[in-house]
């Protein structure tokens, strides 16, 4: 039981190390060699490559993309590592690395690799040839040009007609594939239309079967599906219908070039045993297959957990790859930092219907939380659990699955943090008394007064807009400070400011990772004045925060005079009469912010 839990408490720390720096993922690598540098300088130049991609190229950053791997092409038929008839040529690189010419078993290891990778793709693809060639090469560098040793080959990845249905499922949940469409596919009917063409891509890039640049994967289909057959004679039949049907396809259709190679060429092979077999007897196979990995995971929490190992990464890597997302990401969601942006909420949704802790319609699954962490996530914990994300949910819009799929899955994170730690969210300054929301109110109404908003931008602010002037920057700067969630001095006080808002489900840890994150990129020059600072740094960073807390706390923000329509009438009236009289103003002693809109106006408007 004690190793047990050991296993466990490995297994959350292995998810929750996003607290390393993000930057470190991006960092700069050593530089190439000066003629390297010339010949990319040159090859950017000529290939018409955005200027501002050769500092990653100086940096020995090589994305994978189009661009790029024309790019090596170009540089290695300059230097001499790559020639279109030869192929991969070491001797090119020889002589601009030096270490490298000391060991000969590195460089077999090299060209070996090369050889395997230029093999797996399309003969016609000069680019992706020379670039996988030379990705060899920096694998090998990246290690400091060490000799692998000989590992058993991995077998092939388990591909049955329960994996098959089980892929169609997770990618007809991420697609939003209609049940009719569903139905066809369950019977093995894939029309030609974009929901399909989209889950045969889906399909492929899961059980790595196809990729969209290097194609179909001939290597591990000919594993799979060519017993009988030579690899030669399976590649030549598959690249004459893969060169046959390129024409017909939209190269910039990603979906379309998947379901023209992969389904089109391979649709005569059927993964063992054939779909036409009796779904009962498969639901019985999946059955059993599943309480052999529920023993599995009891023996093996560590490794096997889904929060924390090999199959989250895989399936993080798989997504990330479908949804086109930038593969340089990768270096961030490695380390589980996952920002706040909507790429990475698209891509934690992905992951959570892959590895069944997210559904659209059902939510995060806290059952499941249970089972992986057990027993270090008792019943209590659950509850928390369910009771924090629910809260988490009702403020966010209930059609947009991926940022409730990525609140759901951070909220699951903080709290994990805490039971992992032992502690609870650490308290702020106990000189910080945290104010109501009709006390932070008060102080806006107080510091529009005194900056002497002009009349001119009430309407914005009863729509909600901020506009960026000289007397609202100034009005955000003097209620922050009053409200002691600000000075000049220190900027924003996080402490103060988690005690305020309370967000649900995230502890102060968290909380400063994410804001600091944020006031990093924000940052204001030296020369800007405080007012500006306050702006464009500490608003633009906690807006969204505000926004929440006052969401969270409508019914009694709703109870301020700011906030009653019939003020709003009264103010309108009398911004009327200043029109046509401008001494009225101080006559009538009317306040012209005693009124806006019956929504939430400034501070609850979209960020």
């Amino acid at each position: 039981m004690m190793q047990s839990s050991v296993q466990i408490i490995t297994a959350g720390v292995l998810l929750l190390t996003g607290l390393t720096s993000i930057s470190a993922s991006f960092a700069a690598r050593d530089p190439p060699p000066q003629q390297l540098r010339e010949a990319q300088a040159a090859c950017v130049k000529y290939l018409g490559i955005c200027e501002n991609r050769l500092v990653q190229y100086n940096n020995s950053i090589y994305p994978l993309d189009h661009d790029t791997m024309c790019m090596v092409r170009c540089a290695g038929i300059i230097v001499g590592f790559w020639d279109d008839n030869q192929g991969f040529k070491l001797e090119g690189l020889l002589n601009l690395f030096p270490e490298l010419a000391t060991d000969e078993r590195v460089q077999q290891q090299i060209l070996s690799c090369a050889v395997q990778r230029i093999a797996a793709c399309p003969p016609t693809d000069t680019c992706a040839k020379a670039y996988n060639g030379f990705r060899c090469f920096l694998e090998s560098q990246k290690t400091g040009f060490v000799v692998k040793e000989n590992l058993p080959e991995q077998p092939a990845p388990v591909f049955n007609v329960q994996e098959f249905i089980r892929s169609l499922s997770i990618c007809g949940k991420i697609l939003r594939i209609p049940k009719n469409l569903q139905d066809l596919y369950h019977q093995g009917v894939f029309p030609n239309d974009e929901k399909t063409r989209s889950l045969i891509r889906c399909v492929g890039i899961r059980n790595e079967l196809y990729d969209d640049v290097l194609g179909p994967n001939i290597p591990q289909l000919h594993k799979l599906f060519g017993a009988g057959q030579l690899e030669a004679e399976f590649r030549r039949k598959a690249e004459i219908c893969i060169n046959a049907n390129q024409p017909l396809l939209d190269p910039k259709d990603k979906n379309a070039q998947a379901y023209g190679k992969l389904y089109r060429c391979f649709i005569q092979y059927r993964p063992p045993p054939t779909m036409e077999r009796d779904r009962r007897t498969n639901v019985v196979a999946a059955a059993a297959l599943l309480v052999v990995l529920s023993l599995a995971l009891t023996l093996h929490v560590a490794e096997a957990n889904i929060f924390g190992g090999k199959r989250f990464l895989k399936a993080q890597q798989d997504c990330v790859h479908f949804l086109g997302i930038n593969p340089l990401r990768m270096g961030q969601y490695k380390k589980f930092v996952y920002p706040g942006d909507r790429e990475t909420m698209c891509m934690i949704r992905c992951i959570g219907i892959t590895l069944d802790f997210w559904d659209d319609i059902l939510g995060f699954n806290v059952s499941l939380v249970e089972d992986q962490f057990s027993p270090l996530v008792n019943a209590t914990f659950k509850k928390q659990l369910a009771d924090n994300i629910a809260l988490k949910l009702e403020l966010l819009d209930p059609l947009d699955s991926c940022s409730r799929a990525f609140y759901a899955f951070r909220t699951f994170r903080a709290m994990l943090r805490q039971q992992l730690n032992g502690t609870v969210t650490p308290v702020p300054d106990v000189n910080f008394v945290p104010l109501q929301p009709v006390q932070i109110l008060n102080i806006i109404v107080d510091c529009a007064r005194e900056v002497k908003l002009p009349d001119a931008f009430l309407t914005s602010l009863s729509k909600g807009i901020i506009v960026d002037c000289p007397e609202m920057r100034c009005l955000i700067r003097c209620a922050a400070m009053r409200s002691k969630l600000y000075t000049d001095q220190d900027g924003a006080l996080l402490a103060n400011l988690h005690r305020q808002f309370e967000p649900p489900g995230e502890d102060l840890a968290s909380f400063e990772l994410r804001q600091n994150m944020c006031l990093q990129r924000n940052q204001q020059p030296a020369t800007a004045d405080n007012c500006t600072r306050a702006f464009r740094q500490f608003f633009a960073c906690l807006r969204p925060d505000f926004e929440q807390y006052f969401i969270r706390n409508k019914e009694s923000v709703l109870q301020h005079p700011i906030f009653k329509s019939e003020q709003l009438s009264e103010c309108q009236a009398s911004l009327l009469a200043q029109q046509t009289s401008p001494q009225t103003q101080t006559n009538a002693g009317m306040d012209p912010l005693g009124g806006m809109s019956g929504n939430l106006g400034l501070l609850l408007s979209s960020y």
